[in-house]
């Protein structure tokens, strides 16, 4: 979790992805953003029989108690799955040196936001465990989203306008490992993309935001990238019919984004309570 976040260990819980899983099923969820069904591909005798496991282990753990012929929920991690299923979230993804340093869900209601990290612990049966997070506000939790906003780069105007390209070649460039379909286009890249290679390549810091909304079954997503080295920064915006919009780095776009999706969080609590997100195509 980031040194800008404080909590203390009564608002974090450490969970394994069935038992998680698992809970949201208690709680009927509408579904968690990035959050995919570890029982995929299991037959229903031997889920019947997985479900028995795991409602002993929760049960030993206090994470779920018995109250009569019924089953409760822990109180700070029956908050969190209310949060967990909130039709707003974003994804954050930060790089220095190469070497990935955060990867995180951020879970947001105006009244509380859950941090959600994978960690490296498990079972070893592909059951990872999670980290969740508490974080008193929406408003208190905008430093930690703002970790992927660095200073202005200090070379500035690399990229001489903006321009477009297409979601292909843009993702072999961020990956290093141009495809097949990138080398054919390369030789007509435009000199400002060959000056946006040059750029992630000696970038030392890369930062990819997703803003996540859901729209009934669907989660629709809101990508930008950017990236800062000695000789400048870009910022990109992803959309996947038109492409991958690329101009020189400003964090003011990127806080501009975030700026809309909280005003947006905000005003849907206030129309519905925090219910599913309205039908909006945020790309």
């Amino acid at each position: 979790m980031s040194e800008a976040v404080e909590n203390t260990q009564e608002w974090v819980r450490e969970i394994g992805q069935r038992e998680l899983f698992f809970l949201m099923n208690m709680v009927e969820h509408n579904g968690i953003a990035g959050f995919s069904d570890p029982y995929s591909g299991y037959l229903i005798d031997e889920l019947e029989d997985e479900w028995a496991k795991i409602r002993g282990q929760l049960l030993e753990r206090e994470l779920l108690m018995a109250d009569g012929d019924d089953l409760a929920i822990e109180p700070v991690l029956e908050a969190f799955l209310a949060v967990l299923d909130s039709s707003y979230a974003v994804r954050l993804e930060l790089k220095r040196g190469g070497k990935t340093v955060y990867d995180a869900y951020l879970h947001l209601l105006p009244q509380m936001v859950v941090e959600r990290v994978q960690t490296d612990s498990g079972d070893g049966e592909g059951n990872h465990a999670i980290r969740l997070s508490a974080i008193a506000s929406l408003e208190l939790s905008l430093p930690l989203i703002e970790q992927v906003f660095p200073a202005e780069a200090a070379a500035q105007g690399t990229i001489k306008q903006p321009f477009t390209l297409p979601v292909e070649v843009y993702d072999s460039l961020m990956s290093g490992s141009e495809t097949e379909g990138a080398k054919a286009l390369d030789p007509g890249l435009s000199p400002d993309a060959k000056a946006l290679k040059s750029l992630m390549e000696q970038a030392d810091f890369q930062g990819r935001m997703t803003l996540m909304q859901r729209s009934g079954p669907v989660w629709r997503q809101q990508v930008m990238t950017c990236g800062i080295g000695e000789d400048g920064g870009w910022i990109a915006r992803r959309d996947e019919e038109q492409g991958v919009r690329v101009e020189n780095y400003r964090r003011g776009k990127l806080g501009q984004a975030v700026r809309a999706l909280v005003q947006d969080v905000l005003a849907k609590s206030k129309e519905d309570g925090g219910g599913d997100g309205h039908d909006e195509n945020q790309n």
